[in-house]
């Protein structure tokens, strides 16, 4: 399932490129193609990399001085790829960066986001269990508390019909429930 979503979010931007260029000749695909490629490379080297050994370890400068490197690296072989012409290869690169930029904000934004719903969902379910421990312990001791009330109730009536070696057994009886528990 979760490949469909890359899918489906590299096949969007591909769509809306076929879209606003409809008159779009062969070169102009085999460079959207080129741009897509080195995109996605840098993108999920940000996800499956960069996102979860520096940034979800708090090790943001780390992380920044990274991604800056794997953007600027990624513009000059998008730039390097698509033209040869040194300066419009200059002027491609701010271009590039810009666009690579976009990728990353979004695909992060989306990464971040999906690991915030996750930690949301961990979070209910250790609260759920919590719940329902301080349930069973709760359970636990009603059940002790209404045997020694019984216990109880028990040895004042035969305190009271003066049946002494029956209370004797019953005080014993409750001081090894007490004992056990």
């Amino acid at each position: 399932m979760r490949i469909l979503y890359h899918i489906g979010f590299w096949l969007g931007f591909t769509l809306l490129f076929i879209y606003q260029n409809p008159d779009g000749t062969l070169e102009d695909y085999l460079s959207w193609s080129w741009i897509l490629f080195i995109s996605a490379i840098v993108v999920y080297t940000n996800i499956f990399f960069l996102l979860p050994q520096f940034f979800f370890r708090k090790k943001y400068g780390y992380y920044s001085l990274l991604l800056f490197l794997s953007i600027a690296i990624g513009s000059y072989v998008l730039g390097f790829g698509l033209t040869s012409d040194l300066t419009s290869l200059r002027n491609d690169y701010t271009q590039n960066f810009i666009n690579l930029s976009f990728f990353i904000i979004i695909t992060s934004s989306l990464k971040l986001n999906r690991q915030y719903q996750q930690n949301q969902a961990r979070l209910i379910q250790v609260e759920n269990e919590q719940l329902k421990t301080e349930l069973k312990l709760l359970k636990a001791q009603v059940n002790p508390h209404f045997l020694f009330n019984t216990l109880n109730n028990l040895y004042g009536l035969v305190i009271q019909d003066k049946n002494q070696q029956t209370a004797d057994v019953t005080l014993k009886l409750t001081d090894l429930m007490r004992y056990l528990l």
